[in-house]
């Protein structure tokens, strides 16, 4: 074959994977037109199979921009995400251990791919001859190629997701409302085990009878009544007046939908 001008020849590996998809198209045509329920068995076993699959790890690489300064976080190359700034904005990819990106993948070459920043222009995907492609999105790349926030990459047998952040919104303050329902029920698991703090069985007399009786303002008597039968600590007491009405309503609704669904 021969090469394209201003293109290198594609390599004997890129070539088998391509004869490899065309052979798999045909076989999948013919399960269509002459065994299509054999094909929709074949798609119901891929959906089984997901759960399994969504097991495994997800590799990604995301590239920052803040204040003029690029750099990336990955959990390519350890078991835990790393933050990796390099002066000259170039992170190479391959087996040897001189890259910033080292993967031991048998399938990669000691110096395989190189993902490069240029300032006012973007992150871009490079090939450094390697002997096995490298790929965006599926399809094999021949020279330097811009990379989108999304990209799937592939270089030997190793997929991971690119992802672009160069924008940083600072958020509004959380409402005191929120922030009260936060405190409470940090400091209810911390104090109380999860699996002992509805478990006390309700009396003989349900006590959802007598509150909706009562008017909105004696909610947090009677609610402060019930957490001392229950045992929860004072300082639960205490933070729990703080709260609202319509919070503290709120929050015993979940307590006796808990209660009547436990029985």
């Amino acid at each position: 074959m021969l090469a394209l001008k201003g293109f290198p020849m594609m390599t004997e590996f890129a070539q088998q994977e391509l004869e490899q998809r065309l052979s798999l198209y045909h076989v999948f045509l013919k399960l269509y037109e002459h065994k299509r329920s054999l094909l929709e068995e074949l798609t119901n076993l891929e959906e089984q199979l997901e759960p399994s699959l969504a097991k495994t790890k997800a590799l990604y690489l995301q590239a920052v921009i803040k204040e003029s300064t690029a750099y990336v976080m990955t959990n390519l190359c350890s078991e835990t995400t790393k933050t990796l700034r390099q002066s000259q904005g170039i992170w190479t990819i391959g087996r040897d251990g001189s890259n910033g990106i080292n993967l031991l993948d048998k399938h990669l070459s000691r110096n395989h791919a190189a993902i490069q920043y240029i300032v006012n222009q973007g992150f871009y995907l490079i090939d450094l001859d390697s002997s096995n492609g490298s790929y965006v999105n599926g399809e094999p790349i021949y020279q330097r190629t811009k990379l989108k926030d999304g990209d799937k990459i592939r270089l030997g047998t190793i997929t991971f997701s690119f992802f672009l952040n160069n924008d940083c919104e600072i958020l509004p303050e959380v409402e005191n409302h929120l922030i009260k329902k936060i405190t409470l029920f940090e400091h209810v698991r911390e104090t109380v085990p999860a699996n002992t703090l509805f478990s006390t069985p309700l009396p003989e007399k349900p006590l959802v009878a007598v509150i909706p009786q009562k008017s909105i303002d004696d909610l947090s008597e009677k609610t402060a009544a019930i957490f001392k039968n229950y045992g929860l600590p004072e300082k639960l007491e205490n933070r729990y007046s703080e709260l609202i009405a319509q919070d503290q309503s709120e929050i015993l609704d979940r307590f006796f939908n808990r209660q009547i669904s436990d029985d």
